[in-house]
């Protein structure tokens, strides 16, 4: 009714009118958010968290190393063994040996000149690092 009148007194009522209606939706949607925030936390989260557990679990589980064989093809079980093969292991592969690393570094290509590379070793840098 109050589009089919063309007169400044209809525009200006449906304008008011149009924006209440903006308003009220507004509340709606806030109030409906709310609720379901209510709702949320009423039943215990979100629905998905025993899925999010349940997954968490598994990689815990997939994660876990249970045994590891040494280098002389004993079993160890324990974590502290575990950790000992570990720690045994990294020390090994990091000794500072060139060994067969020798010809993928030697096909880097350098980019640090003779000069900076002796600044880098400087007192200053040495601080930092």
């Amino acid at each position: 009714m109050l589009r089919s009148g063309w007169n400044e007194h209809s525009i200006s009522k449906f304008n008011e009118v149009n924006a209440r209606l903006t308003e009220l939706m507004v509340q709606d949607d806030t109030y409906w958010r709310q609720r379901s925030k209510t709702l949320w936390l009423k039943d215990g989260g979100d629905f998905n968290m025993k899925l999010f557990h349940a997954s968490t679990t598994t990689r815990r589980k997939r994660n876990h190393i249970d045994k590891l064989l040494k280098d002389d093809g004993i079993e160890v079980t324990s974590q502290e063994d575990i950790k000992e093969v570990v720690a045994y292991y990294f020390r090994h592969i990091f000794n500072g040996q060139v060994g067969l690393y020798e010809p993928v570094t030697n096909s880097v290509q350098s980019c640090i000149s003779e000069e900076d590379n002796r600044s880098f070793g400087s007192s200053f840098y040495k601080g930092i690092i």
